[in-house]
């Protein structure tokens, strides 16, 4: 016999409270005023009927509270327990209504609310009937469940809920049943075992009845003192059938251990496989010699396909296995995101990583780039032995592993290892610009720079760490070629506005000499000889930036950086340029610095054939832009009122003016320079007097006035 039941008896003018265990023993025998002819006991509170009214009585302070009256000739006193402290009365009018009445164990009424019974029982309904049946119904589906004869010579009168359960032990390992329903005989009292909830569901679940066994366990979950592992098993049962998503929904509500399911899935499962039999799928009712996934899916088969052929197979085998890796992918993601999860993070993302990486590379990248708590050594020996060698390094990465992460990029890099996924040598300048480390920058940096000097001065212009010193910057990128110190030097002036004149001297050497390294005599002239083949010609410089070879563009840098600069060493410069003779354009604009305004011309007008660049530098014009159109500087067509006042006019240098003209006129040259004369004494007539023009007897102004 286990834990003693308590039971109360009414006598004619108190009641009995005593202990039902392996022998009858009284604990207290309490007043009762008027007796009673019915009640139901819940712990130390009892609700009682006499023959005129209900009324409560407190066992341990025998008081006796009135209720409400009912009629005895129109019905019989109706009584049920709720919880320790909620009864419901049921009392009728004269017209055959029935009402029910909450009331709590002070007197006083409850309302509904919508509450749900919560008998110990529930949700099952139990009617002594006037042929000595008692019919046991289901109050969700209004089934009848259960018939009980019993024996007509035991006269039975009433039925009444046990107010606390008499546990009865089993033989079995199943859970204890318990006596829950008394009926009260002429002669005798008999109390009707009950299977526990959770032994109603086991036995449901072991004859495949999951469906049903889902549903009481939905409908009794406040009765079921562990819910949670009959969800589990029912959801490993329908794991077994492959019913996916049946089997999620319920694990779910199981919150089930996600080690678990991990178990199930060897090949990803690695040292997260439960140690305790207590975490094992087989203590959850999974038969024992479905151990894995594998086992699973092979029943299943055989259990459904057993005449299909080997290709039948094979893909029907392929598609449940993908589809219970999704379930493990699914569960695991909703177990991160839930308690269930908590202390169980490492397990869950470094399972999730193996699943992404055989299935869903970009899963396991976004993964990867959050916050994760991959098992370092494990997730490291998957990736490597799956190649997938970037996320290798976004592991490391992730880990503040900076060295193994650079390492295994140069890996990658030199195809040492082949990674499709790598995004190229770009990572690493990002890498090394942002992670502030010096030592790092200048180890690594090398072979960077090694293999794109170009992408590796990034390194230095994306510097994020403490202020590195130029020079020392200046002296490392040396090395690896003029392009990288040229880029530097270039970041040194236009981004950050150093005007240390040996920075730009620099520079301007830097330019000059890789232009020398690219420049041969023939190259030189035939970029002259496509220019001079232009009709309109435009200034040089403009039809510098319209080329696409590496001198020409080389080149147009350079010629910008000497117009736009002021804080170069123009004497050091000069002498460099001197070496280049063919370098026309460039040493112009040097001799500008200088002031030999006639050298600029010169070269302009009789090396480069540059006629609208020397007129521009006559105007003091910087080119430093494309014209929208040469137009503009053809032949005037405009008459000479409005050409006087033209601002650019305004600003003309009259002397700078005049030496071009007189070039143009003592040219050898100087027939083909007609329209260009025509030009100049077109559009700025008021710069020039009519005596220093005809000054040498070239022209007269009757030629100058034909152009009208």
């Amino acid at each position: 016999m286990g834990t003693p039941l308590p039971l109360s008896i009414a006598k004619r003018r108190s009641m009995l409270c005593v202990q039902i265990g392996d022998s009858l023993s009284l604990d207290k025998e309490v007043p009762l005023l008027e007796g009673a002819i019915s009640m139901v006991r819940f712990g130390p509170h009892v609700c009682a009927a006499d023959q005129q009214q209900y009324k409560m009585v407190h066992i341990e302070t025998g008081d006796n509270i009135p209720l409400f009256p009912y009629d005895r000739v129109i019905m019989r006193p109706v009584i049920a327990a709720i919880s320790q402290r909620e009864f419901l009365l049921v009392t009728a009018t004269p017209q055959g209504v029935g009402l029910g009445m909450f009331i709590t164990s002070s007197g006083d009424p409850e309302p509904w609310n919508g509450r749900q019974f919560r008998s110990l029982w529930f949700p099952y309904v139990a009617a002594l009937l006037k042929n000595n049946v008692i019919e046991v119904h289901n109050l969700f589906s209004q089934q009848r469940i259960q018939t009980i004869l019993l024996p007509a010579s035991l006269e039975p009168r009433f039925l009444v809920e046990a107010s606390s359960s008499l546990e009865m032990k089993t033989e079995d390992s199943r859970p204890t049943s318990s006596i829950r329903i008394l009926v009260g005989c002429k002669e005798s009292i008999l109390g009707l075992q009950m299977t526990s909830l959770e032994g109603q569901v086991e036995e449901l679940l072991e004859k495949k009845m999951v469906d049903q066994a889902v549903k009481l366990a939905e409908q009794v979950a406040e009765g079921l003192s562990n819910e949670n592992a009959e969800n589990k098993r029912a959801g490993l049962i329908y794991l077994a059938d492959t019913l996916f998503e049946e089997a999620l929904s319920l694990f779910q509500k199981g919150q089930t251990d996600p080690r678990i399911l991990i178990s199930l899935f060897p090949d990803v499962a690695g040292p997260q496989i439960p140690t305790t039999p207590s975490d094992t799928p087989t203590e959850f009712g999974l038969p024992a010699h479905l151990t894995n996934i594998d086992d699973i899916v092979t029943s299943s088969l055989e259990r459904n396909y057993p005449d299909a052929d080997a290709e039948t197979i094979s893909s029907f085998r392929a598609a449940l296995v993908a589809n219970a890796k999704e379930l493990l992918e699914k569960y695991l993601l909703y177990a991160r995101d839930h308690k269930v999860g908590t202390g169980r993070r490492e397990e869950i993302d470094t399972v999730l990583l193996k699943i992404y990486a055989d299935s869903d590379p970009p899963a396991m990248y976004r993964l990867l780039a959050m916050e994760n708590y991959c098992q370092l050594e494990e997730s490291e020996r998957y990736l490597i032995a799956k190649e997938k060698y970037y996320a290798v390094s976004l592991l490391y990465k992730y880990n503040a592993l900076s060295k193994k992460t650079l390492e295994t990029w140069m890996r990658i890099a030199s195809g040492e290892v082949t990674d499709k996924d790598f995004p190229g040598l770009g990572v690493m300048v990002d890498f090394l610009a942002n992670e502030s480390d010096k030592e790092l920058l200048w180890r690594y940096g090398q072979w960077v720079l090694r293999q794109d000097s170009a992408l590796g001065v990034q390194m230095f212009i994306d510097w994020k760490g403490p202020p590195l010193q130029a020079n020392d910057v200046l002296e490392y990128l040396a090395p690896f070629g003029k392009p990288a110190v040229r880029t530097y030097l270039e970041h040194l002036i236009y981004t950050l506005g150093s005007q240390d004149e040996q920075r730009h001297s620099f520079l301007a050497i830097t330019y000059v000499e890789e232009v020398s390294e690219l420049a041969d005599d023939d190259a030189l002239a035939q970029i002259e000889n496509d220019y001079h083949l232009l009709d309109p010609r435009p200034p040089f410089l403009t039809f510098l930036r319209r080329r696409t070879d590496r001198l020409s563009t080389i080149r147009s840098m350079l010629l910008s950086f000497l117009q736009s600069s002021d804080r170069y060493h123009v004497p050091t410069i000069a002498t460099k340029l001197s070496d280049l003779p063919n370098l026309h354009a460039e040493r112009a604009v040097v001799f500008g610095k200088t002031g030999n305004h006639e050298m600029v011309l010169q070269i302009l007008v009789h090396s480069l054939r540059d006629h609208i660049g020397a007129e521009q530098y006559c105007l003091g014009v910087e080119n430093l832009a494309p014209l929208d159109s040469v137009q503009t500087l053809q032949p005037a067509a405009t008459p000479l009122r409005s050409i006087v006042s033209r601002p650019e006019v305004n600003r003309t240098k009259p002397n700078l003016l005049l030496m071009l003209l007189r070039l143009y006129l003592k040219s050898e040259y100087r027939d083909n320079n007609v329209q260009h004369v025509m030009r100049l004494l077109n559009a700025y007539p008021s710069a020039f007097d009519i005596i220093q023009v005809n000054y040498g007897g070239a022209l007269s102004r009757a030629h100058v006035w034909k152009a009208h």
